[in-house]
């Protein structure tokens, strides 16, 4: 297969791929990246392309990995409006030569659907608290309508005897 086969192929994949070398450096980037990104990816840092910062990320898997030379799994929330999980690993583009290949996954939608559904649990606690506070207001309330109903007896009869009493 071909250089150019294998790029057309990469640049289907519906996931952003990147592979940056031990200067942090873009050395590769598919299509997604590109059009998120610019066309201008390949050869800039990788932290200006993507956090737009002039210095490294604090925690970078890129130098950690070409460091430990592990996987690494990152989240970046709320980045450009999105929520990403990277699944970055170590290659070797040429002997001697270390780099990591990075796989940005736009994990948005799930993260809004967990968001909502937190949301929902919160409402759904909330709203039993509520029902709780109605019921006893509901209480309340049948006791205080008898309390003034009673009341209401009590005057029609305090009244009944008061005429009585002038009547006699």
């Amino acid at each position: 297969m071909d250089k150019k086969t294998l790029e057309e192929i990469i640049d289907a994949i519906p996931i952003l791929i990147v592979i940056e070398n031990a200067n942090h450096e873009v050395q590769f980037a598919n299509k997604l990246v590109r059009e998120m990104y610019g066309e201008q990816v390949q050869g800039r840092k990788c932290h200006m392309v993507f956090q737009k910062a002039e210095e490294p990320c604090t925690v970078c898997p890129v130098s950690e990995i070409l460091v430990e030379g592990k996987e690494s799994f990152v989240y970046y929330p709320k980045h450009d409006g999105k929520t990403f999980r990277s699944h970055a690993v170590p290659v070797e583009l040429e002997p001697g030569k270390k780099a990591v290949l990075e796989m940005i996954f736009d994990i948005s939608e799930t993260k809004s659907v967990e968001e909502l559904q937190q949301m929902n649990q919160a409402l759904e606690e909330k709203n039993a608290e509520l029902q709780k506070v109605n019921q006893e207001l509901l209480r309340i309330n049948k006791v205080m309508v008898k309390r003034e109903f009673r009341i209401k007896e009590l005057r029609t009869r305090v009244k009944e005897l008061e005429r009585q009493l002038e009547g006699s």
